[in-house]
């Protein structure tokens, strides 16, 4: 299995545990330094193909392949929240930090520099939908990365004009993220996985997020004919990782984050030598 191949060095450290991995997608879009081309860059690839996340899969994904969702819960742990919280006093919001984190997870699992990916603000009132795209490179930092692009189209997604100039179009990518914010955010997961069962389109895997004042929680919702359960296990576990170093240090670069979980440290360490 590729688990064990790819454990042999400490690079492994940069991939995932997947199987049947995809080859790397090349993007022919350069990172620029300068905001203005930021958002150029952004806008144009709100329509490229390139920017579509191919997730590596344990199953193969063809035209034909049937949507069959299942779900797996999380809840990340207190002092993961505190940290993440305290990031606000420099006007980082947990929102961006989250959607920089899975993010980096795309690009690290797929190697793709365009990611893109639908992204839902679902309060109690109102639902937001909006296509983000970000381009990446190893050495783009967290930061740059949330100052420069996430938290701006965190913004759109939230700005009540978004909803009334698009009329929340159906999302009709293969990698989404949802966050909610309200009360009765149990019943809305409860909600979306119902929807998600009713989906006929090609959803690979959709990261539902209910973030409260001292709580974030959620799920993971994936198409059980593509990816098998242990396989989102180690994804979450992957993206709580990198979580960690995120508030950990703002400034290190996407492609030097720590990705393994503890155990699988151990395992290479200890177990494969």
């Amino acid at each position: 299995m590729i688990q064990k191949t790819l454990a042999r060095s400490e690079a492994a450290q940069s991939e995932p545990f997947l199987a049947k991995p995809l080859a790397p997608t090349q993007s022919s879009h350069p990172i620029e330094t300068g905001e203005a081309q930021l958002e150029e860059n952004s806008s144009t690839l709100s329509a490229s193909l390139e920017s579509l996340v191919q997730l590596p899969s344990d199953f193969p994904k063809t035209p034909d392949t049937p949507y069959q969702p299942d779900y797996l819960a999380f809840a990340l742990a207190n002092d993961l929240v505190e940290s993440l919280n305290a990031h606000q006093q420099e006007n980082v919001s947990v929102r961006s930090l989250l959607l920089a984190a899975f993010t980096a997870l795309l690009y690290r699992y797929t190697h793709q520099e365009a990611i893109g990916l639908g992204l839902i603000v679902q309060n109690q009132d109102s639902e937001h939908a909006t296509e983000i795209s970000s381009l990446i490179e190893g050495e783009l930092t967290i930061r740059e990365l949330t100052i420069r692009e996430l938290a701006h189209q965190i913004a759109i997604a939230e700005s009540p004009d978004q909803a009334a100039d698009q009329q929340n179009p159906r999302l009709r990518l293969p990698v989404i993220m949802t966050f909610l914010e309200t009360c009765s955010g149990d019943q809305q997961i409860l909600e979306i996985q119902q929807r998600n069962h009713d989906c006929p389109d090609n959803l690979d895997l959709h990261l539902v997020i209910l973030q409260q004042a001292q709580e974030i929680t959620g799920t993971w919702a994936y198409n059980a004919n593509l990816f098998a359960a242990e396989t989102i296990q180690r994804l979450s576990g992957h993206w709580q990782t990198l979580l960690t170093g995120i508030t950990a240090d703002l400034n290190c670069p996407i492609a030097q984050l720590p990705l393994l979980t503890q155990p699988e440290k151990h395992q290479l360490r200890v177990d494969w030598n």
